[in-house]
């Protein structure tokens, strides 16, 4: 389970002129899911380029090589 995250706005606003508004919440939001979305796509793809079936059809040098 996820640890719960709170943020305490107003306390430090005299620290930091600027303001947290809608727009820099969903640019942040649409920046995070597309990291999240780039790291799926990695993880899968790397998954995929090892598998001996891949490697036999597209690279069967580096499959020799391998076994």
């Amino acid at each position: 389970m996820a640890p719960a995250v709170s943020f305490n706005v107003e306390a430090g606003a005299s620290d930091f002129p600027a303001k947290l508004t809608k727009q820099v919440l969903v640019c942040s939001i649409i920046a995070a899911f597309g990291g999240l979305m780039f790291g799926y796509d990695i993880g899968i793809s790397g998954g995929v380029t090892s598998m001996d079936d891949f490697l036999i059809k597209f690279f069967p040098a580096v499959y020799e090589k391998k076994h």
